[in-house]
């Protein structure tokens, strides 16, 4: 069977028991009146915590009932986990950071309202907001193939973010100014670190504007490492994706 042709979807582990798994949801309606699948027809869904499975439709009804007939570790090879501290961009340039970040395999996503962002956000707003993303990155990873579902962090204000970020952890600030340290570069120095299980790399990029003077000294008390992206400026929405694929290739998970 060419699993390639099949379509993909996400599920809780917790709606996976005793060999069938139960979907709800937003994807009962586009499996039953989009892709117009049946009883018979076969399906991938993933757990998000590095288990695919194929299964065969039982059911459809007001929820999706499934046989799982093959079970698989997941291929991706292993790298940091990549944490994106983002500072919140206009319009639905954000939209494209989360697609493209799950489809590079980050982790989780923290959206940070910082002294340049435009974008104003407070109560329901931002509730909106995070349940908006967090259904980009579900999606973006059911049509990718992606096996991880980035969490995307309610927005937070970037001095309470840094009470998010382990000490422990390889911390990054891409920072236009900076001049002796190349991401490259800090890649390579703390090569033992970055390689060991379950480490982690956060990542802070700034807004449209960048990060402010008292933002950079702030988190370099915090621990964190400026670093320079080369000769060009890229843009705050393809920066977080860039940073994150350059990860992937220091550490041999990708190519």
């Amino acid at each position: 069977m060419d699993k390639m042709n099949l379509h993909r979807f996400f599920v809780l582990p917790e709606t996976i028991k005793d060999g069938r798994v139960v979907i709800k949801g937003s994807d009962v309606k586009h499996i039953k009146n989009v892709l117009r699948l049946k009883k018979g027809n076969n399906i991938i869904i993933f757990d998000g915590a590095g288990k695919e499975y194929l299964v065969t439709i039982e059911d459809i009804k007001n929820d999706v009932k499934g046989k799982i007939t093959h079970q698989e570790e997941a291929k991706d090879k292993k790298h940091p986990k990549i944490v994106l501290l983002q500072g919140i961009p206009k319009g639905s340039k954000m939209d494209f950071v989360i697609q493209k970040c799950t489809e590079a395999g980050v982790n989780r996503i923290v959206p940070l309202i910082t002294e340049r962002t435009i974008v104003k956000l407070n109560g329901k707003r931002l509730t909106e907001k995070q349940k908006r993303w967090q259904k980009i990155a579900k999606s973006s990873a059911q049509q990718s193939g992606s096996v991880t579902v980035p969490h995307i962090d309610e927005p937070v204000a970037f001095f309470k973010a840094l009470d998010r970020i382990d000490s422990k952890a390889l911390n990054l600030i891409a920072w236009e100014a900076e001049t002796s340290n190349s991401l490259k570069k800090v890649l390579k120095q703390h090569c033992s670190l970055i390689q060991q299980e379950d480490s982690v790399i956060s990542v802070f990029v700034g807004p449209e504007g960048g990060f402010s003077y008292k933002e950079i000294e702030k988190v370099r008390l915090e621990g964190a490492i400026p670093v320079s992206l080369g000769s060009r400026i890229l843009r705050t929405e393809t920066a977080g994706f860039a940073i994150a694929i350059m990860i992937l290739y220091e550490t041999g998970a990708l190519g």
